[in-house]
């Protein structure tokens, strides 16, 4: 994954993407990157940024030339314990035949308990170095920080 530093557009989705440099480990705060998956013919890569009062989440979706990047942002607070969304949104675009987008629900998200074993934990996520856990019902999410 090539990054840059971070861009002057003004559409967050591109700056998400453009994000990248010092990404110091055990800190919520920053741009996280889910791995490059394969959506049909469709590349797509889910990026987040997390600030003290505000979070954006964009998913860039690429199928030949065509590149379309549905991006969501959102008032919050996020701390080291704690992710609170004040607003839940979702952003869609079709590239090719496939609906690339991203989703996200109003509510709280706090550090998981470390003693509770992985497989029992839900709604919460666990930092550590530069990996992110979000655990949701469907199953756990990895990420990797990128920029800071």
């Amino acid at each position: 994954m090539a990054c840059s530093s971070a861009s002057t557009t003004s559409d967050p989705g591109d700056s998400i993407f453009s994000a990248g440099g010092t990404a110091t480990p055990n800190v919520l705060l920053g741009v996280w990157e889910q791995a490059p998956r394969k959506l049909g013919n469709v590349d797509a890569v889910t990026r987040f940024e997390l600030r003290a009062d505000h979070a954006i989440m964009a998913m860039r979706c690429t199928s030949g030339s065509e590149v379309k990047t549905p991006t969501i942002s959102m008032t919050g607070k996020v701390v080291d314990n704690s992710i609170e969304l004040a607003e839940g949104k979702q952003a869609t675009a079709q590239v090719g035949n496939v609906l690339c987008g991203v989703q996200v629900s109003k509510g709280i998200i706090l550090r998981c308990d470390e003693a509770t074993p992985e497989a029992q934990r839900q709604l919460c996520f666990s930092l550590k170095d530069k990996s992110l856990t979000l655990y949701q019902p469907s199953g756990p999410v990895a990420y990797s920080k990128v920029a800071d």
